[in-house]
């Protein structure tokens, strides 16, 4: 089994009244690939897979396909923006179509990433841009009203011993249920210990528990005075795009 599983990409797409789900991740059985799902209601609306030539076999190559999903993930999103043949789209449970792309020996994508967040309005869409040049840390930082984050393995450990003495100090209820938080995002490969991504809201602008795959976050909010809403604003620093 391959040790190297890049970071997938999901954004919630609302148009027209009705929510998607844009799915992007990488899998390598039966054979490796990229897969775009498009979802209304926990159904799938399309896919679009792009076929890879060989699983990923380094970090470096790791690393080339966490690019190729940002990309397509960005291809398909500008899709739904631009077609409204998509956004029109509604599940009646026919089967849906497999767009198919294939390219070769991992290879590198030309990205066009974001400095810095970014706001567009286009057909009445909301859409937050979010730099991939910066750590997740960066972007939480961004965010106005953050207080902290608390870092932590996908095991539930904490990064920082006095990191975790301040946590158990400032929301000790939460630090007892830890083991149960863990599992709101259950782990999706045994062998890398890489989890569901997503964020739960453990108390309303004030404690956030957010998952992007490779590990989790507490995060705690001290309002400001800015109208902001944290949970939209912390899916979107996780996953790197977010249309409301």
């Amino acid at each position: 089994m391959t040790n190297y599983v890049p970071a997938g990409k999901t954004s919630i797409i609302k148009r027209g009244g009705i929510a998607y789900q844009l799915q992007t991740e990488y899998a390598y059985r039966p054979y490796p690939r990229i897969t775009t799902t498009i979802l209304h209601e926990g159904q799938v609306i399309k896919k679009i897979e792009r076929k890879l030539e060989n699983a990923i076999e380094s970090i470096e190559e790791q690393n080339r396909v966490q690019d190729i999903i940002q990309g397509q993930h960005n291809e398909v999103f500008r899709l739904i923006r631009d077609d409204s043949s998509i956004s029109k789209s509604k599940p009646d449970g026919s089967p849906r179509p497999v767009v198919n792309h294939t390219v070769g020996k991992v290879e590198q994508t030309k990205i066009n990433l974001q400095t810095s967040l970014q706001t567009e309005n286009k057909d009445g869409l909301e859409i937050v841009k979010v730099s991939e040049k910066k750590s997740v840390l960066e972007r939480f930082s961004s965010i106005p009203g953050i207080e902290h984050v608390y870092q932590l393995n996908n095991e539930g450990e904490f990064k920082s011993q006095t990191a975790q003495k301040q946590f158990r100090k400032d929301f000790k209820k939460t630090f007892k249920i830890i083991t149960e938080l863990l599992d709101i995002f259950p782990i999706l490969d045994q062998e890398t210990s890489y989890r569901e991504s997503g964020v739960y809201v453990i108390e309303q602008d004030r404690l956030y528990f957010v998952s992007n795959g490779k590990e989790c976050y507490f995060i705690s909010i001290i309002p400001d005075g800015t109208l902001v809403n944290f949970e939209e604003a912390i899916k979107a620093a996780v996953f790197g795009v977010l249309i409301n």
